[in-house]
């Protein structure tokens, strides 16, 4: 992801809800709200439609192996199609026992996407999106975080420079038809070459395209880690233009932040990996901001990716807060490690296997 700690979907409303280990917590409230703002934004807005038909094409062949284009073509589509859709849905996030939902409205106006997801777990909670600015309505502090994005999708690191070897990390298979909220789908499993990163299921609309379920799976015992589906859709309906951009005017009495990053390259820092791990590349650094200014104490976001999952690492002085132990949490299909890397201490969280935290942990070095 882009600017944002990529935990998973349930791991970032268990740290709303206080449920939480303090591990995997303990970024600043400001990121943790940025999260929040495109978390369900990334799964609504996916899909394919003009392109629908080529994408069939390429998984109709039962367990056929796709080439380079063919993989980062498929992603791409998927990432782009959802500016021509209109669709009103409940999506479930379920983590084994654990279960959060969210209402989501979404429209394309002139090319423009405007959207509302409102969660129906927990705290009330509102976010807004309007093309790639993003508002997160905080109800209960009457406050209005607003930050312009651009890893909205669902594999937004396929854009970059990683995503033109996703091939050389997956292979995409078929799967058999099934029915997700009512609606005929074709499924498509993305499938770890290696035991260094996690594989997907994902089954779309036959009809619009739109994603309606998928899966991060286990790549080596094949056990099913998180699940994020619609229990019901209704697309082509149920929301007009004049609605959507009523709902995006600011409330009255609620404060306006704007967040937003400062990038750098990792080595204008003095950052640097040694060797690369299992094909994440790194990116780019983001230090967080707010209202212009670079936020004190923050942890900056270094950016790794294998043009599918992405990983980040948080990073500030070991001083910073103390004395600490290291530590590894596994909630869903996140993982988060933390440990020592002197003179910094670093939080690598990520969609990806601990073993594979742990290998960039001990691959970076700070000067």
């Amino acid at each position: 992801m882009d600017r944002d700690w990529p935990v998973s979907r349930l791991s970032l409303f268990r740290c709303e809800h206080a449920a939480l280990p303090q591990a995997a917590c303990s970024q600043s409230a400001s990121t943790q709200d940025g999260l929040r703002a495109g978390v369900f934004s990334g799964y609504a807005s996916v899909g394919v439609a003009a392109a629908l038909a080529l994408a069939l094409a390429a998984v109709s062949a039962p367990t056929r192996a796709q080439t380079t284009d063919d993989i980062r073509g498929w992603l791409l589509d998927v990432n782009r199609a959802a500016q021509q859709q209109t669709f009103v849905g409940t999506m479930v996030v379920q983590s084994g026992a654990d279960m959060v939902s969210a209402k989501i409205w979404h429209i394309d106006h002139n090319g423009v996407a405007l959207e509302r997801v409102d969660l129906l777990s927990g705290e009330p909670h509102t976010t807004m999106r309007k093309g790639e600015t993003v508002f997160g309505v905080d109800h209960a502090n009457k406050v209005v975080r607003q930050e312009r994005r651009s890893d909205l999708g669902l594999f937004p690191a396929v854009r970059g420079s990683a995503g033109e070897r996703v091939a050389q990390h997956y292979v995409m298979q078929s799967l058999s038809a099934t029915r997700v909220a009512g609606r005929a789908t074709v499924g498509v499993a993305l499938q770890a070459k290696d035991a260094w990163r996690h594989s997907y299921r994902i089954w779309r609309d036959v009809n619009s395209g739109l994603v309606l379920k998928w899966q991060t799976v286990s790549t080596t015992s094949g056990d099913v880690l998180e699940q994020v589906a619609y229990s019901d859709i209704a697309v082509a309906s149920g929301i007009d233009v004049p609605q959507m951009q009523a709902w995006q005017q600011v409330p009255k009495n609620y404060m306006v932040m704007r967040k937003d990053t400062q990038s750098f390259e990792a080595g204008a820092l003095g950052w640097q990996q040694r060797a690369p791990v299992a094909g994440f590349e790194s990116g780019m650094v983001n230090k967080p901001r707010l209202n212009g200014q670079l936020i004190d104490g923050a942890p900056a976001q270094w950016l790794f990716s294998d043009g599918l999952a992405s990983v980040s690492l948080f990073v500030e002085p070991l001083s910073a807060r103390g004395q600490r132990q290291p530590s590894a949490v596994l909630l869903g299909a996140t993982s988060s490690v933390s440990a020592a890397v002197p003179p910094m201490w670093v939080t690598a969280v990520g969609e990806a296997p601990v073993a594979t935290l742990r290998a960039l942990l001990t691959s970076v070095q700070f000067q």
